[in-house]
């Protein structure tokens, strides 16, 4: 069966992933097309690889899904472990006899509920007595009901979760109502506008940045920065001996290990430094979240028959969310990294090839199947392998983040 998976974070008040929202869809067409979308999401459900993909795309934390009241009622979602799961779906103003029963049933088998496009209700109230945590759509409600949900929920002790933050200024006002929870891409864009300068400490791996542009690397020069950083050095061994490359004699000198990495590799590899010394005051997932999308960018472009610009798809990925990390402009950053026209103009515009293939990234990753798919056959790649790429940029970045860490 074809499946395509997207994840997003979600996060506590202090920028911390607890979990991810898992959003599925079975096939090409729109979000589990065909007549009957319990049926197709049940075939998802029960498919051998179902336990698997939530194992590799939560990591260890917990997996929010969405089922239909159907399924609730139907209690599918048991053949999970209730450790690892929290049932979602949609709350109806009916609250229907019916689902009730089954959350009850659910709860006392352990499952996290959560009631998803929460508007309060009179007849909210037998539902509300088993959910764990409502989710409140900040793009469709306005500021009053927002808080006015929170004033009502706070005294029975339910969760809330703010979804579709897509600012700092939601994210704030959503923890000042009571919100414990957030999810969106408030973190993709600049906190504050008064920005900060890069640390002191980055300029130096700027610095090997710029070096390791060059068409040819001067290695005695390149070895010398090593040498004056002794941390560095460490991680540039510890990287080069580790699974990642599978050498069968230990590495124990700088210079060859940087030998053995090549330019194109050595350029990754000091990018992936650089940038995570810039986001180091910044949530983790806004690390690995760059990491998976240079990864993708770079499957993505090898599967296109583009192995000399792969390197390219790899740093937009990679610097996508810069401008985050540093609570600048895109434009104020990349005056200062010596980067391509071309990787700059993919960030800044998304208008040539390398823009295109990142926004249709983009789209996969927040689950936008129908720009995603249509974007997938403009570029002219079969959506069947973006999803498989997806899945092993993931599993790339979360190792990879280990190493770093």
């Amino acid at each position: 069966m074809e499946v395509h998976v997207a994840r997003q974070p979600i996060f506590n008040v202090d920028k911390k992933v607890i979990g991810y929202e898992l959003l599925f869809r079975n096939g090409t067409g729109d979000f589990f097309p065909g007549s009957d979308r319990d049926q197709a999401t049940a075939d998802v459900i029960n498919s051998s690889f179902f336990l698997k993909i939530v194992d590799d795309l939560a990591g260890g934390k917990k997996a929010f899904v969405n089922f239909t009241p159907r399924l609730v009622k139907q209690e599918m979602m048991t053949i999970l472990p209730a450790k690892v799961l929290a049932v979602e779906f949609s709350e109806t103003v009916d609250a229907d006899p019916d689902v009730v029963a089954a959350c009850r049933h659910l709860k006392e088998k352990g499952y996290m509920v959560v009631l998803d496009d929460f508007v309060y209700h009179k007849a909210s109230a037998e539902i509300l007595k088993l959910a764990d945590m409502v989710k409140v759509d900040f793009i469709k409600t306005k500021e009053a009901e927002r808080k006015a949900i929170a004033a009502q929920l706070a005294p029975m002790g339910v969760s809330l979760l703010a979804e579709k933050v897509e600012s700092y200024f939601d994210f704030k006002q959503a923890k000042d109502f009571g919100y414990q929870y957030f999810q969106g891409y408030f973190f993709g864009r600049p906190e504050i506008f008064t920005g900060r300068d890069i640390p002191g400490y980055t300029v130096n791996y700027l610095n090997m940045l710029r070096e390791a542009s060059r068409m040819e690397i001067d290695f005695d020069k390149m070895e010398q920065i090593f040498r004056r950083d002794v941390a560095l050095s460490f991680k540039l061994l510890k990287f080069i001996n580790s699974s990642f490359f599978g050498v069968r004699n230990k590495i124990s000198s700088v210079r060859q290990a940087l030998v053995m990495l090549g330019r194109k590799e050595i350029l990754k590899w000091i990018s992936l430094l650089a940038l995570q010394n810039i986001a180091q005051e910044k949530p983790d997932e806004v690390v690995v979240l760059s990491l998976i999308r240079a990864r993708f960018g770079e499957l993505l472009a090898f599967q296109m028959g583009w192995s000399k610009r792969s390197n390219q798809a790899f740093l937009v990925g990679l610097f996508s969310l810069v401008d985050a990390m540093l609570d600048r402009p895109m434009t104020d950053v990349l005056r200062e990294l010596p980067l391509e026209d071309d990787i700059v103009v993919a960030l800044l515009r998304g208008d040539n090839d390398l823009g295109q293939l990142h926004i249709m990234a983009r789209h996969y990753e927040k689950a936008e199947w129908e720009e995603f798919s249509a974007m997938a056959q403009k570029i002219g790649i079969p959506e069947q392998d973006v999803a498989k790429l997806y899945r092993q940029a993931l599993e790339w970045a979360q190792g990879l983040f280990v190493l770093l860490s």
